[in-house]
């Protein structure tokens, strides 16, 4: 892989503090989550904005579009998980009255199961359609931080506090715990992904280190430190060819994902930002960036260099 052209577009959403973003399957809708509890689904084709109080006065820390339905489910801390239907302007709680801390969620690939974790609790919290029933999954070494699925749909990984990386079968029965970045250990991870063939996962903790590692083998396969402060996030592109890294500081990294190399970096902020989910565009080179500071959603084109 030769090096990127990053190509700022025009922005979206400006005025609005956005937490997290992800697309449609199709990539023709992006679904934003704000500090102040609405999800904003923007029209790529048209540009129009629709706007959903789901949890007026609560911050929306994940929002993740089902892959298989007009599906949204989103949720932050002291809520509960809240699916969310954007075109028929619809909602409903998966778990109703629970005051949950949730950190991370992932949809398997067919969409019918979807997983969360909680900084509080050992287990991942995985429910199944139908009838929209949670999974009982074994308890992993200390909470988990991030959770992501396989892309056959039979695997799902998390990372934890102490910096273990853990994996279930679909029946909830563990069947790893490795050490996600380190062999020492002791570092949080606050980020998990799967590439899309399902050969390797990539985990980043708070150090700013990145690993990779082979689960069939149990094998590290490489490492790296790509940022002076905490790993925040990680997304393969579509076909696996890039590993889209951002950090606290806000700067997101195209990273190779064989070496660990730095292809190309989008410059963030000089102070800490915290949570900084990126969404990668389902079939273009399309990057779409939320600020809560800049109160924008950046949208960057990755085109390769001349």
């Amino acid at each position: 892989m030769g090096s990127l052209q990053v190509t700022p577009l025009p922005s979206i959403l400006e005025g609005e503090s956005i937490r997290a973003a992800d697309w449609s399957s199709d990539g023709q809708h992006l679904a934003a989550s704000t500090d102040d509890g609405h999800v904003l689904v923007w029209n790529q084709a048209t540009g129009n904005v629709t706007r959903h109080p789901v949890a007026t006065g609560h911050a929306l820390a994940v929002v993740r579009w089902c892959p298989t339905r007009d599906e949204i489910a989103c949720t932050g801390w002291g809520l509960s998980a809240i699916l969310l239907t954007p075109h028929a302007r619809c909602m409903r709680e998966l778990d109703s009255g629970a005051l949950r801390s949730y950190r991370g969620a992932s949809w398997s690939p067919d969409g019918s199961c979807l997983a969360l974790v909680d900084q509080n609790y050992l287990n991942p919290v995985v429910w199944q359609r139908p009838p929209h029933a949670p999974v009982n999954y074994e308890a992993a070494d200390s909470p988990l931080r991030a959770v992501s699925w396989a892309s056959d749909g039979r695997r799902l990984a998390a990372v934890s506090d102490i910096g273990t990386l853990v994996t279930w079968d679909t029946g909830g029965r563990r069947l790893d715990a490795l050490p996600a970045t380190s062999p020492q250990q002791g570092q949080s991870g606050p980020a998990v992904t799967w590439i899309p063939t399902g050969s390797m996962i990539a985990c980043g903790d708070q150090s700013g280190a990145v690993a990779l590692w082979n689960p069939l083998e149990k094998r590290m396969i490489g490492s790296r430190q790509v940022s002076s402060v905490s790993i925040v996030d990680l997304a393969f592109s579509a076909p696996g060819n890039t590993l889209i890294c951002s950090d606290g500081n806000g700067a997101v990294r195209v990273l190779h994902p064989d070496t660990l190399s730095e292809v190309a970096i989008i410059p963030g902020h000089d102070n800490w930002v915290g949570d900084l989910h990126v969404a990668v565009h389902p079939s273009r080179r399309l990057l779409a960036i939320p600020s809560r500071w800049r109160r924008n959603v950046a949208i960057v084109a990755l085109d390769p260099t001349p």
